[in-house]
């Protein structure tokens, strides 16, 4: 029995509405000032903070008070209640926030039984693969959004194992700008969950005790990291030890001086461009113009980001780069202090500066799924995608919510997002889109190799041009 849609009354045009009234004007983002006391995401993959692999059932979760089905709904949820079990595969960071999810669930669906279990999120990747391959996955699982590693859509919808989701009600609720990450060859396979930014966070207590000033241009940045210099503080650090955190500063500078992510995807699968002929160059030399200029502390390659976390906390760098749903770590480090979460200035034009977005990874269903089970996998997705159960989701994850939500209450780690949203400055991470899994891990390899000394700016651009030619061969 499919689902019965029924119009969504939220848009686009509404959330920048109630987004305006929240935050009616920006010029400099302001310090987050009210003190925070927000759970730390322990389980959190973009933190490095991994749980232990673990089970749970949404047989035996409690029920909650929440109503998963409100009057302001998109759909009208079946009430029929098949008694299946189902198995569910997620990385780690999702046990956090599906708990809840499963417990509401469960609580309207009695019969239906979803077994989760949580993977550490470096272990995910190796394993999902081959489960598929052998018949042995889970019924519904962890999958990333674009094409940019071995999980994500585009790889495991081009191979056959995943359901075809095109026909569910949630589908033309998705922005355009995010449905090509959901699928592949016009056809969906996952829901938009939630969406994050890439930031730069700012420790504004010491920045205040010092007199230092966030940067608005890249002159300012450059002058941030002199005088930082000056008093044996490092203006900023990476925590390049863990790989991704070595795109952080690229995904900004890239939001900014590449702009139109999908033409720019499209003029590079035509050949009218390519990333050392593009912007793209300009991103890699302004990152290495701050490693020339000392800007950065000590062995970024040695670092990982919970080192790189600590080091903000405790005074030693000004900054770090990192996602949006990080901030939390960052409270609990240093609960007095407070922190700033904004983008890095690529140009000496302030208003040129944008936001660097991310899809949150999401979930999909297994091809061999068909019946009841597949009945009962839907309707979870489905249900995933009611507005109560989304702003659940984001919120516990630290994200905000894909789909315009007017009613979705920011926390202090998406207040950059929600105001660069605002202006219409957000540029989604364009890895997401790329054909193959090769190019962001060469664009990570040779960054960690520039920032070892050992690479260029032109290393790591023809590297990736190298990779987006013989990875899709």
């Amino acid at each position: 029995m499919r689902n019965l849609r029924t119009s969504r009354v939220d848009s686009a045009e509404r959330r920048r509405a109630a987004l305006s009234a929240q935050f009616p004007r920006r010029g400099v983002l302001p310090a987050l000032t009210i003190p925070v006391a927000v759970a730390v995401l322990a389980a959190c993959s973009s933190s490095g903070k991994t749980a232990a692999p673990s089970t749970s059932s949404a047989s035996t979760a409690p029920a909650t008070a929440s109503s998963p089905a409100t009057a302001s709904s998109p759909y009208v949820l079946p009430t029929d209640d098949p008694a299946v079990t189902l198995m569910l595969t997620s990385t780690s960071n999702y046990q956090i926030a599906l708990p809840g999810i499963l417990a509401d669930f469960k609580a309207k669906y009695p019969n239906a039984n979803i077994q989760a279990k949580y993977v550490l999120s470096s272990a995910y990747t190796t394993l999902i693969g081959p489960q598929l391959a052998n018949g042995t996955a889970a019924d519904i699982i962890t999958v990333s959004p674009g094409s940019a590693s071995t999980q994500s859509v585009a790889t495991l919808g081009k191979a056959g194992y995943l359901k075809d989701l095109s026909d569910q009600p949630w589908v033309s609720e998705v922005p355009a700008d995010y449905q090509e990450s959901m699928g592949v060859n016009g056809k969906t396979y996952v829901p938009a969950l939630a969406s994050r930014s890439i930031n730069t966070f700012y420790n504004t207590t010491t920045m205040d005790k010092d007199g230092f000033i966030e940067p608005q241009t890249f002159n300012d940045v450059l002058a941030l990291c002199a005088a930082a210099k000056a008093k044996g503080i490092a203006a900023y650090t990476i925590g390049a030890a863990t790989d991704y955190e070595s795109q952080m500063i690229t995904y900004m500078f890239s939001s900014t001086l590449v702009p139109g992510t999908k033409q720019f995807i499209a003029d590079r699968t035509s050949g009218a461009t390519t990333f050392a002929d593009s912007p793209w160059l300009t991103v890699f030399q302004l990152e290495d113009q701050m490693l020339q200029k000392g800007c950065f502390a000590k062995d970024p390659n040695g670092t990982d980001i919970n080192a790189a976390e600590a080091e903000v906390a405790n005074g030693q760098a000004l900054a770090y780069f990192g996602q949006s749903n990080q901030y939390p770590a960052l409270t609990k480090l240093a609960p007095s202090d407070k922190f700033d979460a904004t983008s890095l200035p690529a140009t000496n034009n302030p208003a040129d500066t944008r936001l660097s977005i991310a899809l949150e990874a999401s979930f999909g269903i297994n091809a061999k799924l068909t019946g009841d089970k597949l009945v009962v996998a839907e309707r979870f997705l489905d249900f995933m995608m009611q507005p109560a159960e989304n702003e659940k989701l984001a919120t516990a994850l630290s994200d905000a919510p894909a789909l315009p939500d007017p009613n979705f209450k920011t926390t202090p780690g998406v207040a950059a997002l929600a105001q660069f949203e605002q202006e219409g400055k957000t540029t989604l991470v364009a890895d997401q889109f790329f054909p193959n899994p090769n190019v962001r891990t060469d664009w990570i390899t040779y960054t960690q190799k520039m920032l070892a000394g050992q690479a260029t700016p032109n290393d790591i651009v023809n590297a990736m041009d190298k990779a987006w030619t013989t990875g899709n061969q």
